[in-house]
């Protein structure tokens, strides 16, 4: 992580606009095919190229995310802060906006930690990610009610 270039940190700034501009462009579009395919289709929404468009978005960005920061955070980072955030909301949009946020606080965190005990960066963060989630799952209000809606 902390070898990333400034080229490299501008790919991923520009990749990260192109991301957050598609998903806002094409949010219901997306939700409707990854949450009820068939109800999209009897909408009159055709899947296919949303559906492509979301597997090429994914592809793009976990190759360069692999490039610049390796495999174990890629990961962590792709599924603990949405596995996280979806502890607490039931609103999907809710769980968009506030997973990076979390993610973002996972890497600060993590970055901080493995200053402070001296850890490499990426476990570090991942580790901080990984006990955020477990965290959230202790406390998650969806576990207290004892069912997910």
């Amino acid at each position: 992580i902390l070898g990333v270039t400034r080229v490299e940190l501008l790919q991923l700034a520009a990749l990260t606009a192109a991301l957050a501009g598609l998903v806002g462009l094409f949010f219901k579009e997306f939700l409707a095919i990854l949450f009820d395919l068939k109800l999209a289709r009897e909408s009159g929404l055709n899947p296919r190229p949303f559906f492509y468009l979301i597997l090429f978005l994914t592809g793009i960005t976990v190759s360069l995310s692999l490039k610049l920061i390796g495999g174990l955070l890629v990961f962590a980072l792709m599924i603990n802060p949405a596995s996280t955030a979806f502890q607490f909301f039931y609103d999907m949009k809710k769980i968009i906006l506030v997973a990076p946020l979390i993610g973002a606080g996972s890497a600060l965190l993590g970055l901080l930690v493995s200053f402070m005990i001296d850890l490499p960066v990426g476990s570090a963060i991942a580790l901080v990610s990984t006990l955020g989630f477990a965290g959230a799952v202790a406390i998650s209000p969806k576990r207290r009610r004892g069912r997910i809606r």
